[in-house]
């Protein structure tokens, strides 16, 4: 036990607040009782500086290890051990927002030292185990590819399952890692306590929507004084603290102020757009948009744009049904650019539903859903009501996977297999690492649930997991 070695790549923009240092602590005490723990940061960060917090833990530096490279070398990097980097280019928000300028996004060469650096961090310290989350974020896109490449094996760290407040462990591929064994009638009671959960009429973690409400209430008189010194904060770290590099990295004060300006704006505008209310008796397929910023949908399927395929399911279904879209009701369209309601909105047989309609209602009411990386996956399964998937977080023998908006078509009659669902709920469901919802809303951990994580985490590390093919 005490050889096993665990790495654990730290995303934060510049780990500032003290939640994040003590998520970071609680996790390397966590880790540290099943073995090696080594933190892996782009650079040092201000509160690791001469912080005895820390002063313990095994850390590397990214760009302490950046080499000087040839364009050969730069090459071979990026076919030995990554995806191209004009893909990488385009799985953060970042480059949403300053596309198709891409002078101000990382170089090749940038790239490459990158892929070196964490090449050179595996080879070294030889990890059982590299642990990250679902990021949107450059340096920890291109170390889970180093890691695929080398071989190493990785769990991402994801939020949500059928259990709102629930952490669950997926592997590279961002499909549940299921672990541990149970017996079937484990499993069975297990994939009932999940439905009971899925299908409750009450919000089981209302905290995360009152967080949503108010970082959105731009008026409101108690944001003022937060906002003027977020604006100041942000424009000492982005221009005088970071290193060069981090600023094609990450979007800068004034591209975050208009950013969070755009959401207020079409939060409001959404309304005039997503009004409409469910018909009785109408026959319709419900598909519930994703906030387009989220790195479920920027990082994860890159390619997909919703909107084209909104407008391709609708041309896809039979004559006489709707197409139901409903935007995510924490971000209530706040992403969704004005041209892209206007585009919803003319699709023939589409209806734009408000917001604060129940998707349950919907799924009920449906003859399928489609999805793309949403956890309506798991409400569907629950209520035994069909489901595809346009993303790659469902094992396609579960929930199938539409390749194209247009393969719905032959797959409407496809058979469920009710009886491989229900294991596959039980043991979402008994994978799952609950958190208390307070802590869970803000994305903070206590000693306890870390060392649940962790101990989930060596689990993973012993069995049989398999690094599969990149899945888009």
């Amino acid at each position: 036990m005490a050889n096993a070695k665990f790495a654990y790549y730290f995303s934060d923009y510049r780990g500032k607040e003290k939640r994040a240092h003590d998520n970071l602590r609680f996790f390397a005490d966590a880790l540290k009782r099943h073995g090696q723990f080594f933190g892996v940061f782009r650079y040092k960060f201000d509160f690791l500086k001469n912080n005895p917090r820390f002063t313990d833990l095994s850390l590397y530096y990214l760009y302490d290890h950046l080499p000087k490279l040839t364009a050969e070398q730069v090459s071979l990097l990026e076919s030995e051990y990554c995806i191209p980097f004009s893909t990488v280019r385009m799985m953060t928000v970042v480059s949403r927002v300053r596309y198709p300028n891409i002078s101000a996004l990382p170089s090749d060469m940038e790239f490459a030292q990158i892929v070196a650096s964490w090449v050179k961090f595996f080879k070294e310290k030889k990890p059982d185990v590299f642990i990250c989350g679902l990021m949107d974020d450059y340096v920890g896109i291109i170390g889970m590819e180093v890691a695929r490449k080398m071989g190493v094996k990785t769990s991402v760290l994801f939020s949500g399952g059928v259990y709102s407040g629930e952490y669950l462990l997926a592997d590279i591929n961002y499909l549940p890692a299921f672990y541990r064994k149970f017996s079937k009638k484990e499993l069975a009671f297990a994939s009932i306590k999940a439905t009971e959960g899925l299908t409750a009429s009450k919000v089981m973690n209302a905290n995360i929507s009152k967080v949503f409400s108010k970082w959105f209430d731009l008026t409101a008189l108690w944001m003022a004084p937060k906002m003027i010194s977020a604006i100041f904060t942000s424009i000492y770290g982005y221009y005088f603290v970071i290193p060069k590099l981090e600023r094609k990295m990450w979007l800068s004060t004034f591209e975050l102020i208009g950013r969070q300006t755009k959401y207020f704006v079409r939060s409001q505008i959404s309304k005039f757009y997503f009004k409409e209310e469910p018909v009785a008796g109408e026959k319709f397929v419900f598909f519930p948009l994703h906030f387009t910023d989220d790195a479920a949908i920027v990082t994860a399927v890159p390619f997909l744009n919703q909107i084209n395929a909104a407008e391709e399911l609708a041309r896809s279904l039979p004559d006489g049904w709707k197409l139901y879209i409903k935007a995510h009701p924490h971000w209530k369209c706040a992403d969704l650019k004005i041209p892209d309601m206007r585009r919803l909105r003319a699709i023939p047989n589409a209806r734009l539903i408000k917001y604060d309609v129940g998707a349950k209602d919907l799924i009920r009411a449906s003859c399928y859903t489609v999805v793309i990386n949403s956890t309506v996956g798991y409400e569907c399964l629950a209520l035994r009501k069909k489901v595809f998937t346009l993303g790659n977080f469902y094992p396609s023998d579960i929930i199938p996977h539409l390749n194209n908006p247009k393969d719905i078509i032959a797959l409407q009659s496809h058979k469920f297999d009710w009886v491989k669902i229900s294991d596959f709920m039980g043991n979402v469901y008994l994978h799952g690492v609950r958190c208390p919802p307070d802590l869970f809303a803000f994305g903070s951990l206590n000693q306890e649930i870390a060392n649940q994580l962790a101990d989930a985490i060596n689990e993973f590390r012993k069995s049989n997991h398999k690094i599969g093919p990149r899945v888009w």
